[in-house]
């Protein structure tokens, strides 16, 4: 029960900065840059060290359309709003929005986040069909803020901890906010139980997370989240602040009716622009001191990438080591069928393919090959009798070419039968048989008839 808690304390990295120097001041932690730019490719896998985040998604995402769309009936009640998801990483949260009809903005200062959060999305058309519209950039909240974009609501979901200066960082989400919009924060709260869970156990007993993942003396507490928002100038207003937590009795996340001590979920609402900026020491950084990265990946890069992420070997994929199994690739036999007085009736002494293969052929090879076990057999040939080959077409048609010079064609395989067998007595009347498979003496009879046998690919 311990592990699935502590997994429910959100892995949360700071994302890897790639983009042009389009401001002298940035929020971005170049540590955390350089600690978590490998890990974009972990983000669509459920059972890595984003494994929770997956599970805590739709619970964050029932919370925030209650709090923007509470009154929404319809599957999307998010549409026609303009949403900004900054730090969005692999686009766990976009996705979702888009889904329910936003025109959603996933922002990443990591190239490689956007990178696969683009690739991920390409795999589902709907994203680009449906009611919402999607669309990732690899750029910062600052270089938005002086493209002059504004959205109707601005997430920063967890990444606010993982920032150099939160109060920059917070100003320029806010100034992002049209009038009358939402400003949706999430973060861990900066509480001893938090410290405890989230880098004691889970990064040096446990070692869930890498080590330093988490910073606790990065982390907000929910009362001075709500005062930086009330601190904004522009008539910023707290509308809820709620705790959310793994509970691992339900299996599931579960939002509280009062401020929580692991994770803190906020929305804040503005009346009319806010344009000041928070009084808090900042830490500058300058973009030059990042190498511009703005090549895409090719089809080749994109096919490796992917092939990387869902072949390689998990705990799920079992191909490590090639065991027992006879079709593991190594064309091995179980040792219980090998030998006289093997397991059950499947020793040497028992000759079962004498008369078996001639009928079933196949039926007695490597047992995980077999296909006769399956409802879609591939090898599976459906049959039709001589007798019950005018049924397949019907009375009505042989009265109508009966006793005249035309010929009745029956298509078997256009009626779901893929072999004509010889069984039964044929009326004699000559047909046409289309078929792919006939048996000798179905043909013999056939002709006898004075029909013939058209084979068809």
């Amino acid at each position: 029960m311990l592990p699935q808690m502590l997994r429910g304390l959100r892995p949360l990295v700071t994302k890897t900065r790639h983009v042009r120097a389009l401001s002298q001041l940035s929020t971005i932690n170049a540590e955390e840059v350089k600690k978590f730019s490998a890990k974009s490719a972990e983000w669509w896998d459920p059972h890595g060290e984003f494994g929770m985040l997956h599970l805590m998604n739709p619970t964050r995402v029932s919370y925030i359309r209650d709090r923007i769309a509470p009154s929404a009936q319809d599957s999307t009640p998010f549409k026609g709003l303009k949403m900004l998801d900054i730090g969005c990483g692999g686009g766990l949260l976009s996705e979702s929005l888009v889904r329910l009809g936003g025109n959603v903005l996933g922002a990443d200062a990591s190239y490689s986040n956007v990178q696969m959060a683009t690739l991920h999305s390409r795999k589902d058309p709907a994203l680009w069909t449906g009611p919402g519209q999607l669309e990732y950039r690899n750029t910062t909240a600052e270089d938005l803020l002086a493209e002059g974009e504004s959205f109707d609501v601005v997430l920063a979901m967890e990444i606010i901890e993982h920032v150099n200066n939160p109060s920059e960082f917070l100003r320029v989400c806010a100034d992002m906010v049209r009038p009358g919009g939402k400003l949706v924060l999430s973060t861990i709260s900066r509480t001893p139980m938090a410290y405890f869970l989230t880098n004691f156990l889970a990064e040096d007993v446990l070692k869930m997370v890498h080590k330093g993942t988490h910073d606790w003396s990065k982390y907000i507490k929910s009362e001075e989240l709500t005062e930086a928002i009330r601190s904004l100038q522009g008539g910023w207003q707290v509308d809820d602040v709620r705790g959310i937590a793994w509970n691992p009795i339900k299996g599931r996340w579960v939002v509280s009716e009062k401020n929580g001590d692991i994770g803190v979920a906020g929305v804040g609402s503005l009346e009319q622009w806010s344009v000041s900026i928070l009084d808090q020491p900042s830490s500058i950084i300058q973009h030059e001191s990042f190498q511009p990265y703005d090549r895409w990946m090719d089809e080749a890069d994109e096919l490796r990438l992917f092939s990387d992420i869902l072949w390689r070997p998990t705990r799920l994929h079992h191909n490590r080591k090639k065991r027992g199994h006879v079709s593991a690739g190594h064309g091995r036999v179980g040792k219980h069928r090998k030998h006289p007085g093997g397991r059950g009736l499947a020793g040497g002494q028992h000759h079962h393919r004498i008369n078996m293969d001639k009928y079933h052929p196949g039926y007695f090879g490597k047992v995980g090959m077999r296909y006769f076990h399956k409802t879609h057999n591939q090898f599976h040939r459906p049959i039709v009798n001589l007798d019950k080959i005018w049924t397949l077409v019907g009375e009505e048609v042989r009265n109508k070419y009966k006793n005249t010079e035309k010929v009745a064609v029956i298509d078997a395989l256009q009626h779901g039968f893929h072999k004509v067998l010889a069984k039964g007595r044929l009326p004699e009347q000559p047909v046409i048989v289309r078929t792919k498979f006939v048996s000798r003496r179905a043909e013999e009879k056939i002709k006898a008839a004075g029909g013939v046998v058209e084979l068809i690919a």
